[in-house]
């Protein structure tokens, strides 16, 4: 059976790290990024491109744009989990 996460801040760093490790050990994954500066950063956050090419390096992945600090963007990344891959582990 097949292994389901969701990982956030997966479109660079520690983040695509863990989802391609996580895609490398068979996992199917759904993959999340606010993919859009934030004006009280004075550096560039992620691309939705970014996230498009973490996505398709990790086999049976999808993507959701959505930021961390917003519930309902969560809870549809996790709809999302249920619906293509039945849950979550």
């Amino acid at each position: 059976m097949t292994r389901v996460a969701v990982v956030t801040g997966a479109a660079r760093g520690i983040g695509a790290a863990t989802a391609r490790a996580l895609a490398a050990d068979g996992w199917a994954l759904v993959l999340v990024d606010r993919c859009a500066d934030d004006p009280a950063l004075d550096y560039s956050l992620a691309t939705p491109d970014e996230l498009d090419a973490v996505v398709a390096s990790c086999g049976d992945a999808v993507g959701v744009v959505a930021d961390v600090r917003d519930q309902a963007a969560l809870d549809e990344a996790v709809r999302v989990a249920v619906a293509r891959f039945g849950g979550l582990d």
